[in-house]
C-alpha cells in the first residue's frame, strides 16, 4: 500500500445506493406499522365494548353512559372516532 491510498474513500459516490431505492422498504414498513396500529385499535374497541356490555343500566348511568352509547364510547376509547365524551373521562375531571 503506497502513501497515495491513505485518505481515499473506500466507496465512491457512484457505488452507493441512492436513498430512493430503499424508499419502497420504508413505505412498506410504514404501511405494516399503520395496519398493526389499526388492528390494535380495533381489538381495543372490541374489548371495551365487551366489557361495557356486561355492565347493568345503573352502573352505566353512574359512569355517564346509556346502553345506546356503548359502541360509540368503545370507539372513542380506541381513538377510532373523535372523543365527544372526553370531558367525562378527562384526567383533570378525575382529580376533582
Amino acid at each position: 500500500m503506497d502513501s497515495s491510498m491513505i485518505g481515499t474513500p473506500v466507496f465512491t459516490a457512484t457505488e452507493l445506493r441512492p436513498a430512493t431505492q430503499t424508499g419502497w422498504l420504508h413505505a412498506l414498513m410504514r404501511q405494516l406499522r399503520d395496519r398493526a396500529e389499526r388492528l390494535a385499535r380495533e381489538r381495543l374497541a372490541r374489548r371495551t365494548l365487551r366489557s361495557l356490555s356486561h355492565l347493568d343500566a345503573h352502573t352505566l348511568r353512574d359512569i355517564g353512559l346509556d346502553a345506546s352509547e356503548l359502541s360509540s364510547a368503545a370507539l372513542e376509547v380506541a381513538r377510532r372516532i373523535e372523543a365527544t365524551r372526553w370531558h367525562i373521562w378527562s384526567p383533570q375531571r378525575a382529580r376533582c
